[in-house]
């Protein structure tokens, strides 16, 4: 979000000039013009204040799950007992203790004040509330049943949390297995290996392929520590970088899913999370198509992503 000074003229030939809190110079006109004022400079850029703030505190700290569904039950349940979403954003603002979440609660009084809807706000906010989380809030806002909307988006984030628990809880000790070999590994690599080349060198004895390969691998990896520091912190670069691109997460979801017990998890968790974002659409007043498009933006699954992309097309054609 950016905030602009405009200069315009109404009808009768007065002059007006304000400010606006928008993403372009291109929503500002489209404001004005909205207004029935005639645009006659639009200037300025800078992030506003609250954004800024936001993005300083974000050094620091860090919108968590629960903090969504604190905010989300909160702002449904005033919003469902009568408050306008100003009050209630009053309410919230000086009830909040956290730097981040106060922004941006800031950034949507500021923007509802000038005139745009609330998910204009957490849409600004991309890196933090998920393309899921802004269409149910656009869509209660267009159907009008924002409350019902906020309600069903807070009972989703709830299960979307409680899943991601039981999901890492799965996880862990897979995870820590792995760990624990890959440091056996390379013990063996670095410490044990050179020790007993010494002992094969001089008995004189044909070592086996495998056992040839290890030894010169390991010779390598202790030869020249600055060389190996750099080809690991390049291998964690490249992997970090690969996988988020999307032949990247094709490639290993493909690897994951050749995997037998890590297969049936991510089948599960990927219909789970398709089934329950989609129905979550639906109730809080989301189109089919939208709802099926939102739903596969939600499946980090890639192999089940695109089989939403196929069904939207015949959606789509009837």
């Amino acid at each position: 979000m950016a905030k602009f000074l405009y200069e315009a003229a109404s009808k009768e030939g007065l002059i007006v000039k304000g400010e606006f809190e928008a993403m372009t110079k291109a929503d500002v006109i489209a404001h004005l013009e909205a207004k029935q004022l005639i645009p006659i400079s639009v200037m300025g850029g800078g992030l506003q204040k609250g954004v800024r703030s936001s993005l300083d505190a974000a050094l620091f700290e860090r919108i968590t799950p629960i903090d969504k569904i604190v905010m989300v039950r909160n702002l449904g349940a005033a919003v469902k007992a009568g408050l306008s979403i100003i009050e209630t954003l009053d309410i919230m603002i000086a009830d909040t203790n956290k730097r981040v979440v106060k922004s941006v609660l800031i950034s949507a009084k500021s923007n509802l004040e000038n005139g745009q809807p609330l998910y204009k706000t957490f849409e600004s906010y991309g890196k933090i509330f998920p393309i899921i989380f802004v269409g149910m809030i656009k869509a209660g806002e267009a159907s009008g049943g924002l409350d019902n909307a906020l309600e069903e988006l807070a009972n989703h984030l709830t299960r979307e949390y409680e899943l991601t628990k039981k999901v890492k809880s799965a996880l862990t000790y897979p995870i820590i297995l792995l760990c624990a070999a890959i440091g056996v590994v390379a013990l063996l690599l670095i410490f044990v290996l050179p020790r007993l080349t010494q002992t094969f060198s001089s008995s004189g004895i044909e070592l086996p392929l495998i056992t040839r390969l290890l030894i010169s691998f390991s010779g390598f990896i202790t030869s020249n520590w600055a060389v190996d520091s750099m080809v690991a912190a390049f291998l964690v670069w490249f992997f970090l970088f690969f996988r988020k691109r999307p032949a990247g997460r094709r490639f290993f979801t493909s690897v994951i899913m050749r995997i037998p017990i890590a297969k049936e998890l991510l089948k599960k968790v990927a219909l789970v999370r398709f089934t329950r974002t989609l129905a979550s659409l639906i109730l809080s007043g989301t189109s089919m198509l939208e709802a099926l498009q939102l739903s596969a933006d939600s499946v980090s699954n890639e192999a089940y992503k695109g089989a939403i992309s196929e069904s939207i097309k015949k959606v789509r054609s009837g």
